[in-house]
């Protein structure tokens, strides 16, 4: 199905989804170790530093 389906679909009533995304900024080598490891292994990168998604300082984890 295509987006346009899906989001005719939601606007007739007939099913309504929501989908969130989050947009959290990452450094170069971050890019890198996703790249190279996936985004799950980012992600438990970013779990075991308990970053603060919101702080636009913060160190990379990679």
């Amino acid at each position: 199905m295509f987006e346009s389906e899906r989001s005719q679909r939601a606007t007739a009533g007939v099913e309504a989804h929501a989908r969130i995304l989050w947009a959290l900024p990452v450094t170069a080598a971050e890019m890198a170790h996703r790249r190279e490891h996936g985004h799950e292994a980012l992600e438990r990168l970013f779990d075991e530093h308990a970053i603060v998604p919101t702080d636009p300082r913060r160190p990379s984890v990679a």
